[in-house]
């Protein structure tokens, strides 16, 4: 119908400019649009780069290899001598070129010989996998966007749990692995490699506290339902963020299971540069929700004199920090003005919706109600929770959004001790970023 409707508003313009062209042939105006078009420079160019094969593997002679700019293909050849043997290597399929790109074909088959294009049964001894880095299948119509990249893990096992009567019955036996991963344009079948992955058993709509939600490798765990109709999906990074002025190698700001705080730990960062929710003794809008007020500067109390602790994260209190080249840990370099961890959460959004194809709706940070209601944290006396030591929350340790007094935030120690502990804000050798982050249930 759309079509339809463009050829008779074409028709009409015509007949307008002959009507205009006949009636006014004494008064002429010539209407001219000119309209140059450039097209850029487009390039095809997916390839191989960065092998690493996996410590613990045989020799491989050859070994795979790349050149980083135009490999498309990559040879390897091993040996198995026991079971137990294995070789594994990861490496990167980059698309470098102008134009986004699919998969249009998948295989992975064992053959006879390298000549071979008919297709054997794989021995019961042997396993071959190829998947992405994180064990996600590598599936037909997943994109591959231009200036990304995806890695990919290679493995082949001599297995262990075997019987006797599964090994060759005579002499060494040799065949060959071949895996075809053909890309093409991409067009309107192409769908996300970073679709969501739930629990088996699971839906969104049937989420237990805990359960682990996973986009490749970012993985999350479930802690409650939000929104007017539970519409809205909250989690909790399973994770601290390699990030601040002591990351692990080169600061990512995403999640690192080696991350995990603790005293001169990976990835550890003040809450602030300074107390901005503070003016003087009192707390000020938008954090102070309750009309609360201070006693001798510590304990954080209402106006009915029960006692609360106010939320002080605040997501537009984003300044980034600015460490200096010459800090060594021993000086309070993280105390850039205005710098807040809150530029560490959205520069963790940012990444998620732009390499991973996720839209958020929220990020954060723990509350201790959250902590409490949603997770079972007990309170031992006013400065001091504990939660269990086998949660999922206790296994890092992390700075959480609620504040104890002025100048303490809540902390959450590894081992599941949630405490002032002494940490001021602005200390930056313990406590890393943990973000809640909140998803619409239409995006899962």
């Amino acid at each position: 119908m759309r079509k339809n409707r463009k050829k008779t508003i074409r028709q009409s313009l015509l007949i307008l400019l002959l009507l205009i062209g006949i009636g006014y042939a004494a008064l002429r105006t010539t209407l001219k649009i000119d309209g140059t078009v450039g097209v850029d420079k487009t390039t095809w160019d997916v390839h191989f780069e960065n092998v690493s094969v996996t410590t613990g593997s045989v020799t491989a002679n050859p070994a795979p290899t790349s050149n980083d700019t135009d490999t498309t293909e990559m040879t390897y050849a091993v040996n198995f001598s026991q079971p137990g043997d294995y070789f594994e290597f990861t490496v990167d399929i980059v698309n470098d070129g102008t134009i986004d790109a699919m998969i249009e074909s998948v295989t992975n088959n064992a053959y006879a010989n390298a000549s071979s294009t008919t297709p054997i049964t794989i021995p019961a001894y042997l396993s071959s996998t190829v998947t992405y880095d994180d064990g996600t299948p590598i599936q037909q119509n997943q994109e591959l966007l231009h200036n990304t990249s995806e890695k990919i893990k290679v493995r082949i096992e001599f297995k262990k749990d075997i019987n006797v009567s599964d090994l060759p019955s005579s002499g060494a036996t040799s065949l060959v692995f071949k895996f075809n991963g053909s890309y093409k344009q991409k067009d309107e079948n192409a769908i996300s490699t970073y679709d969501w992955r739930l629990p088996a058993g699971r839906t969104k709509d049937n989420l237990q506290v805990g359960d682990e939600i996973c986009t490749r490798d970012q993985c999350f765990n479930f802690l409650h339902y939000d929104g007017t109709n539970n519409e809205d999906i909250v989690m909790f990074a399973k994770y601290n963020l390699n990030v601040g002025n002591n990351a692990k190698g080169t600061e990512t700001f995403l999640q690192d299971s080696d991350v995990i705080g603790g005293y001169r730990g990976y990835g550890t960062v003040a809450f602030s540069s300074e107390m901005y929710w503070m003016d003087g003794n009192n707390l000020l809008s938008p954090y102070n929700q309750n009309d609360t007020i201070y006693y001798n500067r510590m304990f954080v109390y209402r106006s009915d004199n029960s006692q609360t602790y106010p939320i002080i994260y605040d997501s537009s209190y984003d300044t980034a920090p600015d460490f200096s080249s010459t800090c060594d840990g021993s000086t309070n370099c993280w105390k850039t003005p205005g710098y807040s961890i809150a530029y560490y959460v959205k520069q963790y959004v940012n990444k998620l919706a732009e390499d991973y194809g996720v839209t958020i709706k929220d990020a954060r940070l723990l509350t201790l109600s959250e902590a409490i209601s949603n997770i079972g944290c007990q309170e031992i006396d006013p400065m001091y929770y504990y939660c269990s030591s086998t949660s999922f929350i206790s296994t890092t340790s992390y700075w959480i959004g609620n504040v104890f007094d002025e100048g303490y935030v809540f902390p959450m120690e590894y081992g599941g001790h949630l405490s002032i502990a002494g940490i001021q804000y602005a200390n930056g050798n313990y406590y890393g970023v943990r973000p809640v982050i909140v998803v619409s249930k239409n995006n899962i």
